[in-house]
C-alpha cells in the first residue's frame, strides 16, 4: 500500500476524487513513457499531487519536462514558475495543453517544470566544508562516489547498520564503504564497513536504497541519525518547511515541501513515492542519503535521492525525497536486509 493509497481509503470526497485523478494520471503517464524508451524527450517526468500555496488542499500534479516546454511562462507570478506548482493553464497555452492529451480530471490540475531528474551522488572527493559536514560523508571505495549517511537502523556488538541511497554504490552489495573523519581539512578516508543490500530502480519505479554494516562495534556509529522519530504520515494539508543535514551542504532548513510524486523518472532511474521539495538550492551533489525532517513536528519525511535543475542553473531547485513511511511499510516490513 503506497502512501497515497492509504490516504485514498478515507471517506471524504476530495481524497477519493484525488485517488481517481491519480489513477487517470497513472494511465496517461504510462503512455508518455513510450517516447522516453525510444530515447526521445518525454512530456513529463512524473505525476502525483501538490499544493500551490501554504493552506491549499492536495491537487493532482504533473512534473513537466522543461525541454518539452521551453516557452512555458507563468501568467501570474514569475517566482511561482520556479518555486511551486501552479495551475497548468497558468503555464501552458490552450494548444500546448491540448497536445498533452491529458485525461479529464475531477480536481484542478497543477504543474511544475523541471529539467531531467538526476541522482544526487557526487564523485568529488574533496569536501566543500570539511569540518561540520564531514561527519556524515561516506564514499564508495571502488568508484569514489560520495554521499551521506542519513539514518542509523541498528547497533550491536556485531556492528552498526545504516540506511542511505543505493546509487552511491553502483557495484552493489559487497562494495567497501569509507567515511571521512571529522576535523580533517583534506580528505582522509577510513574504513566504515560494506554494503549488505543495495537497490537502484532502473526498469520500474522502486526504492533507491543501500544498507551499510560497519566493521564491528568500532564503527563510526556517531555519524548516523537514529531511526526513532515518528515517520511522517502527512495528515496536514499545504506547504511545510523541512530540514536536512547533508554531507556536502551541512545543516539546511530553507526547503519547503510542495508535493508528492507517485512516480518520478530520469533517463536511467525511476523512483517511487517521492516527496517534492522546493524552492531550494541548499541540497546538492554528495547529499544523497540525507534524512529529511518536518520542521515543526520533527517527523522523519524520508531519504534524499535526487534533484532537477532549470536550464542554465548551477544548483538544483527541485529535490526528490523517498517517503520513509512507505519505505518502512512496503520494504522493511517485508524484507530484513540488516540481519
Amino acid at each position: 500500500m503506497w502512501l497515497w493509497e492509504r490516504d485514498a481509503r478515507r471517506d471524504d470526497g476530495p481524497e477519493r476524487a484525488l485517488a481517481r485523478d491519480l489513477a487517470s494520471l497513472r494511465d496517461w503517464y504510462r503512455r508518455t513513457e513510450v517516447p522516453r524508451a525510444a530515447g526521445k524527450m518525454p512530456a513529463a517526468w512524473g505525476y502525483g499531487f501538490g499544493w500551490n500555496h501554504a493552506r491549499s488542499t492536495k491537487k493532482p500534479m504533473v512534473l513537466l519536462s522543461q525541454a518539452a516546454f521551453r516557452e512555458a511562462k507563468p501568467r501570474s507570478s514569475y517566482d511561482d514558475f520556479f518555486m511551486r506548482p501552479v495551475g497548468v493553464d497558468e503555464l501552458l497555452s490552450e494548444g500546448e495543453i491540448g497536445a498533452l492529451d491529458l485525461p479529464r480530471l475531477e480536481l484542478p490540475l497543477v504543474a511544475m517544470v523541471v529539467e531531467t531528474p538526476r541522482r544526487s551522488a557526487s564523485t568529488a572527493l574533496r569536501l566543500r566544508n570539511a569540518v561540520w559536514p564531514a561527519q556524515r560523508q561516506i564514499c564508495c571505495a571502488e568508484t569514489g562516489r560520495t554521499g551521506t549517511v542519513g539514518l542509523r537502523l541498528s547497533h550491536s556488538d556485531a556492528g552498526t547498520t545504516y540506511l542511505t541511497a543505493g546509487h552511491i554504490f553502483p557495484r552493489g552489495a559487497g562494495s567497501s564503504v569509507d567515511y571521512f573523519p571529522r576535523g580533517w581539512l583534506w580528505p582522509r578516508r577510513k574504513r566504515l564497513g560494506s554494503v549488505v543490500f543495495q537497490n537502484v530502480p532502473t526498469n520500474s519505479p522502486d526504492w533507491d536504497i543501500a544498507v551499510i554494516r560497519s566493521v564491528g562495534s568500532e564503527g563510526a556509529h556517531w555519524i548516523g541519525e537514529r531511526l526513532t522519530k515518528t515517520r511522517g504520515t502527512r495528515e496536514r494539508q499545504g506547504e511545510e518547511l523541512v530540514y536536512a543535514n547533508g554531507a556536502t551542504s551541512g545543516f539546511v532548513d530553507l526547503a519547503v515541501l510542495v508535493g508528492g510524486l507517485e512516480e518520478v523518472a530520469g533517463w536511467n532511474i525511476k523512483w517511487r513515492c517521492c516527496w517534492l521539495i522546493a524552492p531550494s538550492d541548499v541540497l546538492t551533489n554528495g547529499d544523497s542519503g540525507a534524512a529529511v525532517y518536518m520542521h515543526g513536528s520533527g517527523e522523519l519525511l524520508g531519504t534524499y535521492v535526487g534533484a532537477s535543475k532549470l536550464a542554465g542553473a548551477r544548483r538544483p531547485h527541485a529535490h526528490y525525497v523517498q517517503d520513509a513511511w512507505s519505505l518502512e511499510q512496503q520494504f522493511f516490513k517485508l524484507h530484513s536486509p540488516t540481519t
